[in-house]
């Protein structure tokens, strides 16, 4: 059955915000106004805020995807028609980064309003609007992430 949980004042307004679980936790983000995070403990009820250390660009409609250590926020559009055409990770010691340079991987393309999940290796990103195309994409992607650490 469903059950009405208290909601702190301080979350933001639910148009185009996107969850994912990361550890045991509700990782949710986003806002057409500013752009804000949020984690949330289903053992304890309680809700915290994660002070943003970059400035993100406040936008909706994208995804949230818990990957290994990071939370990969991939697209998205702010409240301008702008899309997001970086890829934000959220490490656990709460700090937002994008497009890393220890990162590499063929990027999705932008877009809005699409789905995507993590399964086994790779992070599947499924239809949306894209930035040169105005309608609905057909397109399922799968992008297998690959990190390289230290000098190369």
């Amino acid at each position: 059955s469903w059950k009405k949980l208290k909601v702190p004042k301080n979350l933001p307004g639910g148009l185009g915000l996107s969850i994912t679980v990361h550890n045991d936790k509700f990782i949710l983000a986003g806002g057409r106004d500013n752009f804000r995070t949020f984690t949330y403990s289903p053992q304890t009820s309680k809700w915290n805020e994660i002070q943003s250390n970059i400035p993100l660009p406040p936008f909706m409609f994208h995804t949230l995807v818990s990957y290994h250590e990071y939370i990969y926020l991939i697209g998205g559009i702010t409240r301008d028609n702008e899309f997001s055409t970086k890829i934000y990770l959220l490490s656990e010691d709460g700090k937002w980064d994008y497009n890393p340079e220890h990162f590499y991987g063929f990027y999705p393309f932008p877009r809005f309003g699409h789905c995507s999940i993590k399964f086994k290796d790779c992070i599947w990103v499924i239809g949306g609007s894209g930035s040169n195309i105005p309608f609905v994409m057909n397109s399922i992607n799968q992008w297998n992430i690959t990190h390289f650490y230290g000098d190369y």
